[in-house]
């Protein structure tokens, strides 16, 4: 047995067929990695109901026992991962040499610890829910030689900008730490309909909580502003105001769910092009001047990794940009 498993948990092992049991043995990288996210990576084409669903069968066992999907894994234990094979798996998303290269162009700060790019509006940040591929599985083929390429946080598939990638575990743990203390300074442009008073706060803390339904989170993930909801801070500085809508910054201090477009709508200035806490009528002035898209751009992320001062700065995009500047030319 010991000679099997030894032999078993070597990482070529994870490149065998699907069709016999895999063993690993969890690295010191991966350790504080949650069982979920683990076979996430591992198991990518997948559909994560099923892997959900082989954890709490216990088809998935951590040295020879059931464990559950939020099991944080430490150095040295062994997992067990079943075949599992779905019959209507859909085929990988397979990217141009033209759209790699194009991604390549995107990135904006580099250090041996990560990789910032500024995302494109549209892109999911990864696969999932319909989506064969997202924009981590992209990049992933663009920088192959960092295997363990992963999110740091997550941008909201309609909004654009500053993006950050960890290249290895270390640098993931350490970030993420960073993030859970609001340690990171994101800054976001915005343009939000109507005109913000001047005699509003810039300061907005409104609680906010997520929206559940009888499947999860109705129509996908939604939050909304309630006294029950985790505390929330968001704030806001006018730029510049137009004819009926207002260039807003907008600094997350905590990081809700949709934060900056739920306080926004809250106040009464839904973000143009925001199709889920927005309206019609609002959503129309952007679309008035052929803007189809959220007017939300991470900006830049400024953060202190062990020591080194890191700032990452996200161009406007160019559809955003036009939008902008329709507005300030058309204010009377």
């Amino acid at each position: 047995m010991k000679k099997m498993v030894t032999n078993a948990l070597q990482r070529e092992s994870a490149k065998s067929s699907r069709s016999s049991v895999r063993y690993f043995r969890a690295t010191p990288d991966e350790a504080g990695q949650r069982l979920d996210n683990f076979l996430f990576r591992q198991l990518a084409s997948i559909p994560k109901s099923r892997i959900y669903r082989a954890i709490r069968n216990g088809e998935v066992r951590i040295n020879s026992k059931r464990a559950s999907a939020h099991h944080k894994l430490t150095a040295g234990e062994i997992l067990r991962i079943p075949p599992l094979i779905e019959h209507n798996e859909p085929a990988r998303k397979n990217f141009s040499e033209k759209t790699l290269h194009k991604l390549r162009q995107l990135v904006i700060t580099e250090t041996p610890e990560l990789i910032a790019v500024n995302k494109p509006s549209g892109w999911a940040v990864h696969g999932g829910s319909g989506i064969k591929a997202g924009f981590i599985e992209a990049m992933r083929r663009v920088f192959q030689e960092y295997s363990d390429l992963e999110l740091v946080h997550r941008l909201d598939r309609e909004t654009s900008g500053c993006l950050l990638l960890a290249k290895n575990r270390r640098s993931l743990r350490l970030m993420h730490a960073l993030f859970r203390t609001n340690q990171v300074r994101k800054e976001y442009l915005c343009i939000v309909s109507g005109r913000w008073p001047s005699t509003r706060s810039g300061r907005v803390s409104m609680p906010i909580e997520r929206i559940r339904g009888n499947g999860g989170i109705a129509g996908g993930r939604r939050t909304k502003v309630t006294p029950h909801g985790n505390p929330a801070i968001t704030r806001f500085k006018p730029l510049a105001v137009f004819d009926d809508s207002t260039l807003l910054s907008a600094r997350p201090v905590t990081g809700r769910t949709h934060q900056i477009r739920v306080h926004a709508a809250a106040c009464g200035h839904p973000i143009l092009g925001d199709t889920r806490y927005g309206s019609d009528s609002t959503n129309s002035q952007a679309a008035a001047v052929g803007f189809f898209g959220l007017a939300l751009h991470a900006e830049s992320l400024t953060l202190n990794l062990e020591g080194q001062r890191i700032e990452c700065r996200a161009p406007l995009p160019s559809a955003f940009e036009r939008l902008r500047n329709s507005l300030a030319a058309s204010k009377p």
